[in-house]
């Protein structure tokens, strides 16, 4: 019996607490006095309208009023953790599988640059390259924004206005075709750090990079088949000045699944030496779920169908069966620290072009965490030289 009398004053206090908390916002003006509640009546001070207060809340108490705001605040924090939950587990999985431009804004992420100042790309001496020299080539529906950066032992031959020819590849120096990979510019931070390993150290070497439609100054719009189309267009154009033996390609994180589905379409006498790979993945799926963006999501039922399926077919790069078909040596670099592309995800393509290209040459080399390289440092690591023009010299006596 008193448990149900206890059940029906929270009753009471619980509506008594709504109807106060109504009345004080529009209409009244409450004050303690001693141990009970006096009414003042309305903002004129007219007590017409208000005696169902006096009469039946006259006894409410201090101990009262402080439990009913303590049952309004843990009603506030359910409800607010119950919006949040609807946001995270309803609204947000529903959006991403339903809006191609929001999964192209997060994954590609065109143009996306943080904690980055914006430079002209049209001025590469601005980002430290002052051999380079700077172009447009429309391709298509599709203008891009090129870079040719010199050798440093050809720093006396460069001529900042005049066109690419086969004349400026003649040296017999590397020549290297950079993708690059999701978000920033080919003139991010990283990016140009690379340019400059390859160029003005022993590698010694041209480098040819360029942003895919929809980055820095090229035109369009992004998409997975587009940025292949734009490599393969490049890559078309270059092969066409500079001579086979000559030519490597480079690829970064997302720019790796570009290469591999560009070299994997290539007929043999049109291959590239060899192929260099910068923390690549396996699959879209395993890097969709590995992504710290999907740390709240990927324990969640139907993760697949929500997320990892869309991005799939957004991005149709397809990287595990298109690598059997390359023909060229791979050296794949993947640092144990990379939070963005984890380690796995680059061992695990390791493998399975091992196991599929039995008879080609493919190596891993394994970045340990204590370098600190993480996923844009490889510029930093000082055998890098090294290691490309060993791995150069290979594959060419095997080309």
């Amino acid at each position: 019996m008193n448990i149900l009398k206890r059940m029906q004053r929270q009753m009471k206090h619980f509506w008594f607490s709504c109807l106060i908390s109504c009345e004080e916002r529009q209409f009244f003006k409450l004050e303690m006095e001693g141990n009970t509640i006096r009414h003042r009546g309305d903002k004129n001070h007219n007590f017409r309208d208000v005696t169902y207060f006096e009469k039946n809340y006259k006894h409410v108490t201090n101990d009262d009023i402080r439990k009913l705001r303590t049952w309004q605040n843990i009603l506030a924090i359910v409800r607010g953790f119950m919006i949040a939950f609807f946001i995270l587990f309803v609204f947000i999985p529903i959006w991403w599988a339903t809006c191609p431009w929001l999964r192209r804004f997060c994954v590609i992420m065109p143009g996306v640059e943080l904690f980055s100042f914006s430079k002209n790309l049209s001025a590469p001496n601005e980002f430290g390259l002052n051999y380079t020299r700077h172009f447009f080539m429309d391709f298509g529906s599709s203008r891009l924004g090129i870079w040719h950066v010199f050798p440093r032992s050809r720093a006396n031959d460069y001529q900042k206005d005049t066109s690419v020819t086969s004349e400026d590849f003649k040296d017999g120096r590397p020549v290297f075709l950079y993708f690059h990979g999701a978000g920033g510019t080919r003139g991010s931070k990283h990016r140009v750090g690379l340019y400059k390993t390859l160029t003005s150290s022993s590698i010694d070497a041209h480098v040819i990079t360029f942003d895919y439609r929809g980055f820095g100054d090229s035109s369009g719009d992004t998409t997975g088949p587009g940025m292949v189309k734009d490599a393969e267009a490049v890559y078309s154009w270059l092969r066409s000045l500079v001579n086979s033996s000559q030519l490597f390609i480079w690829g970064h994180s997302m720019g790796t699944a570009v290469a591999i589905n560009l070299v994997s379409k290539l007929e043999l006498v049109h291959n590239p030496v060899a192929l260099f790979l910068d923390s690549p993945f396996a699959n879209v799926i395993d890097l969709t779920r590995l992504h710290p963006l999907a740390s709240i999501h990927r324990y969640m039922p139907f993760f697949y169908y929500f997320f990892a399926a869309p991005c799939q077919q957004d991005l149709d790069f397809d990287v595990e069966e298109r690598i059997k078909d390359v023909q060229v040596p791979v050296l794949i670099f993947h640092a144990e620290d990379d939070h963005l592309v984890p380690f796995q995800l680059g061992y695990d393509l390791y493998q399975r072009s091992l196991r599929d290209r039995p008879h080609k040459v493919t190596e891993f080399i394994a970045l340990n965490a204590s370098l600190k390289i993480g996923h844009q440092k490889l510029f930093k690591y000082p055998p890098l030289p090294e290691i490309v023009n060993s791995f150069m010299e290979l594959a060419s006596r095997i080309s």
